[in-house]
């Protein structure tokens, strides 16, 4: 009689190297769209340490290159910047942001996304949408008119 049972140290191994395999593949992968779409450069410029005291705008979508952040990013709106952020779950190697409003350019590029660039980090561009730009961008005159 031939006995099925898993090894414990198997059992073991598998309990507890199955959940890391899977959090450092994930870390990797995040860590690898931070630098594929720019947002490393971003924060070697931009990041802050400091928490966002105002009102979030949350579950926002963007493209950063071809880094397609869909429902993951925080805006805000704060006296020395536009504040970004992504959820948690994408933190690594994707710090807050503050970038200094005079330091943002805007511009429409469709009749519903914004392109925002970076005068310290030229190439990259985050595209976003009309509706979150008018929230964020309109009360520092950085919406641009008209059609692209």
């Amino acid at each position: 009689m031939q006995d099925d049972a898993i090894d414990p140290v198997v059992a073991a191994a598998l309990v507890l190297g199955l959940p890391a395999l899977f959090v450092a593949v994930w870390v990797g992968i995040v860590v690898l769209l931070a630098h594929l779409g720019g947002w490393a450069r971003l924060a070697r410029h931009y990041r802050t340490f400091e928490s966002f005291g105002g009102e979030p705008i949350r579950f926002q979508f963007g493209y950063l290159g071809f880094v397609r952040y869909k429902g993951v990013l925080t805006f805000g709106v704060e006296a020395k910047g536009l504040y970004i952020a992504t959820l948690l779950l994408f933190r690594p190697a994707h710090p807050p942001l503050v970038v200094p409003w005079g330091r943002l350019s805007a511009e429409r590029i469709a009749p519903d996304r914004i392109a925002l660039r970076f005068k310290d980090v030229p190439g990259v561009v985050l595209k976003v949408t009309r509706r979150l730009g008018e929230r964020a961008l309109a009360s520092r005159n950085l919406l641009p008119e008209g059609k692209p």
